[in-house]
Parts: structure tokens; sequence; C-alpha cells
């Protein structure tokens, strides 16, 4: 596995692919590749979304980009 991007726009962010709920909001995991993502997911269910975005380092704090990847049934 590489390194993470850093987010041209933000200092404090870097790039990557996540792992997360929305309800109630888990950031499971966060990883340089997608393949890591949906193993993880794979792992955790249903519940769970794989989306690329922007994470805040030292936080869980992450941001994807198109409101239309916001699918809510964990299949992308």
């Amino acid at each position: 596995m590489g390194a993470f991007d850093s987010d041209p726009d933000f200092p404090d962010r870097i790039m990557g692919w996540a792992c997360f709920r929305l309800q109630p909001w888990h950031l499971a995991g966060f990883f340089v590749d997608t393949a890591h993502a949906h193993a993880l997911r794979e792992d955790l269910g249903a519940d769970y979304i794989v989306r690329h975005g922007t994470k805040r380092i030292g936080s869980d704090d992450f941001k994807w980009y198109r409101e239309e990847d916001s699918d809510h049934n964990g299949m992308d």
C-alpha cells in the first residue's frame, strides 16, 4: 500500500477511500486504495458504504464529493 495524497485545497486533509456507516456515524477505515476499503465493507456488512474523498488528519471527519454517491444500502 502506498502513501496518501494530500488534499491540494486543504493541507490538514488527505485523499483516500473510506469505509463508513452513516447512522450512527462510524468511519471504520480509511485507505489508499479501493480494494482494502471494499474488503472491510464485506466484513462489516451492508450498513457500510465505500467512497473516495478527503479526511482530516487525526480525526474521523470524512467528506466525499458527489451527493449522488451517498447511497445508503452499501452498494456502489
